[in-house]
């Protein structure tokens, strides 16, 4: 119908959802790290939850899986362990979108 606009609602999940997706860009992990725990971009990405620790909701992310970390676990001080591999993580995404 003309005029009209389709606008999906997503519920903030609470602390105990599992976010599946981190952004693990060198800039965004960087930028993350002066950004207080818990106040990045939330998204989701492939009907599953994904975070960037930088909020810059409006770039490029480069997602890598977590394997279902909870929200409330995310420190943004700790996310390199993300892009060194240390986590069992193992699908990169570059430029993926929500």
């Amino acid at each position: 119908m003309p005029g009209l606009l389709h606008v999906e609602v997503v519920a903030m999940p609470d602390d105990e959802v599992p976010v599946d997706f981190i952004c693990i860009g060198e800039d965004h992990l960087r930028h993350g790290r002066d950004v207080p725990d818990g106040e990045g971009h939330l998204t989701v990405v492939d009907k599953r939850w994904a975070y960037c620790s930088a909020g810059l909701e409006d770039q490029p992310h480069f997602w890598r899986e977590t394997g279902g970390t909870r929200l409330a676990d995310i420190r943004h001080a700790d996310l390199d362990r993300y892009r060194k591999g240390v986590v069992d993580a193992d699908t990169e995404n570059p430029r993926r979108r929500a």
